[in-house]
């Protein structure tokens, strides 16, 4: 019995260890790839390098971005001006200045046609036309129109627009769950987000309820993760 024990937990910690993905490293100020048990995988070539995701990770090769895969392989050619890791076989790309959305093969599935875009959030991504904001979903088909001055993604189930110069909350349907009344409105976190209405600053629930006035780490945590995302 304890023999079969041992055998299955070997098993198990073969199988894991085999699975792990490959690891980072950096030399010399290039980022290079090693495998789970230490071996070199890929050199110290490129500028930046991410983790996998989906198996692939992003490299940088000059100013131009694409993907390797698990074995070390340049999957997809450094071509690309912008790239996310994959979610659900998808990546947002910007090539020649437009933004789509690649597949594993790096190949547009969503044509190049926005002027920025973000990942996807429970199957609809924020994108940009001109000065205008809508969300797609992962056909490509536009879900919510380009009718928003101002956007975040989703978060918790809501995504702060901008309209006539207020903002407000939406929920995946269009529908405006927390009127267009704050001067600024930032992503809802466990239920909870950070609004400004003049020099005031509270966090409301999804509600709107005012739960308390705004400590001033908070307010800089949210500005700080948002603007990643523009």
């Amino acid at each position: 019995m304890k023999k079969a024990v041992f055998s299955i937990l070997f098993l198990s910690f073969g199988y894991f260890s085999f699975a792990q993905e490959p690891i980072r490293f950096y030399e010399n100020a290039k980022v290079g790839y090693k495998n789970a048990d230490g071996s070199m995988l890929v050199p110290a070539q490129y500028e930046a390098g991410s983790d996998f995701k989906e198996g692939l990770a992003i490299v940088l090769t000059g100013n131009k971005r694409g993907y390797i895969n698990t074995k070390g392989e340049l999957a997809i050619p450094c071509k690309f001006e912008d790239v996310s890791l994959f979610y659900n076989g998808l990546a947002k790309a910007s090539l020649n200045k437009k933004y789509g959305y690649i597949d594993t093969k790096g190949n547009f599935s969503i044509p190049n046609i926005y002027d920025n875009a973000d990942d996807f959030v429970n199957g609809l991504a924020l994108v940009k036309k001109g000065d205008l904001f809508g969300f797609i979903n992962a056909k490509g088909k536009e879900v919510l129109a380009f009718n928003y001055t101002g956007a975040y993604s989703f978060s918790d189930g809501l995504a702060p627009v901008q309209m006539n110069n207020r903002w407000g909350y939406i929920d995946n349907t269009g529908k405006v769950i927390i009127p267009f009344k704050y001067d600024m409105a930032f992503q809802f976190v466990n239920g909870e987000a950070v609004v400004m209405d003049g020099d005031d600053s509270f966090v409301i629930d999804k509600s709107n309820k005012l739960i308390r006035e705004v400590k001033n780490h908070e307010e800089e945590e949210q500005r700080e993760r948002m603007t990643k995302q523009q």
